[in-house]
């Protein structure tokens, strides 16, 4: 009976959908294991860069924005100024921190599973670089932003550290 259920099932879902091909919904379930992941002792660090650093560097590249606001004059909730490219340049390189947030610290907090210590030193050359880049921004010359392109070497490390994590677990 549990069987003729199903089959009914398959046959209403097939009538509403007849292009799905008609062994779709008897396929098995795919192979389900179990992966049990411990923490190193040493994802604290991982911790620390990840949500620590994360929030001083966030709030010291704002200080950027907010000196500007009262220099230049733009109030809130004006986001970039039509007339004032000095503005719009440490206004962009806040925002370019905030763009990129979610992949770092995403590639920071998996890849720091399996390569902790990496990653914590390579979220430090990323965020460090995140300074550099907006101190050369905030100058108003928006090519003096490369002084933090070292940064994007930290981004790479992450990268691998969270691919590598990835594949080990793919392979398990």
């Amino acid at each position: 009976a549990a069987s003729k259920k199903n089959l009914l099932r398959i046959k209403s879902v097939r009538t509403c959908f007849p292009s799905v091909p008609p062994n779709c919904f008897c396929r098995k379930p795919s192979r389900m294991t179990n992966v049990n992941i411990s923490l190193p002792s040493e994802y604290g660090w991982v911790i620390l860069t990840g949500v620590l650093g994360s929030m001083f560097v966030h709030l010291y590249l704002g200080s950027f924005v907010k000196k500007a606001r009262t220099q230049h004059k733009i109030e809130l909730p004006t986001l970039y100024a039509v007339d004032n490219d000095a503005f719009n340049c440490v206004q962009r390189g806040h925002q370019h921190f905030l763009e990129n947030q979610t992949f770092w610290l995403v590639a920071h907090f998996t890849g720091g599973i399996q390569h902790p210590i990496i990653s914590s030193v390579a979220a430090v050359v990323y965020l460090i670089g995140r300074i550099f880049f907006m101190r050369g921004y905030a100058t108003g010359d928006h090519k003096k932003r490369a002084y933090g392109s070292f940064g994007y070497i930290g981004a790479l490390a992450m990268l691998v550290c969270s691919t590598s994590f990835a594949i080990t677990l793919l392979r398990n």
